[in-house]
């Protein structure tokens, strides 16, 4: 699926970090452009060299040039597209990149003050877990509840909570918890 497919994600807390920041990634790498946006590596330059033509260019050269140009006009088209999804999917920290300059540098600011630590999301996702055991609530639709059981399950296994994923205690407690769905 192509990135530009994918729902539009507001930054409104550092819940929404991981969603957001996997938009803006999947963006930045279907456009080969993922290295002038990736907050934990210094790049050589803020965005790609721009090509330049000798003046005594031969014909293979200016062949050669010709195809460089188109490149380099689409890493800097692909880079202002996630620039300016990044800025209209802010939310409420605008504050936070408004000094800087470049994607790379917006995306690092908001990456140190909006993404929460993995402790941090460890312990939102056993108490999201710990709710979602007790199965759907009354007045939820079973086919959300799985949804959002499947998405909890997966960022338990992104990250490592072995409490959860050791042997089979996730479907173990999936089976118990639409016993009281279909008790058969």
């Amino acid at each position: 699926m192509a990135p530009e497919n994918t729902d539009k994600v507001i930054l409104r807390s550092p819940a929404d970090w991981p969603r957001w920041f996997a938009i803006v990634r999947a963006k930045a790498t279907y456009r080969d452009v993922w290295e002038y946006v990736n907050p934990d590596v210094t790049p050589d330059q803020a965005n790609p060299v721009k090509p330049v033509l000798a003046q005594s260019a031969t014909e293979m050269q200016i062949k050669l040039h010709l195809v460089d140009s188109k490149q380099w006009r689409n890493q800097m088209t692909a880079i202002d597209t996630i620039n300016d999804y990044v800025l209209q999917t802010l939310g409420p920290y605008f504050g936070v990149v408004e000094t800087c300059d470049t994607l790379q540098e917006r995306v690092k600011a908001l990456k140190e003050h909006v993404a929460p630590t993995d402790y941090t999301r460890r312990l939102e996702i056993e108490q999201a877990f710990d709710s979602l055991r007790l199965g759907p609530a009354r007045n939820q639709k079973v086919l959300n509840w799985l949804d959002e059981w499947e998405t909890t399950v997966q960022q338990t296994t992104t990250l490592n909570v072995t409490t959860i994923t050791a042997g089979l205690n996730a479907t173990r407690t999936f089976l118990l918890a639409i016993r009281r769905i279909d008790p058969s």
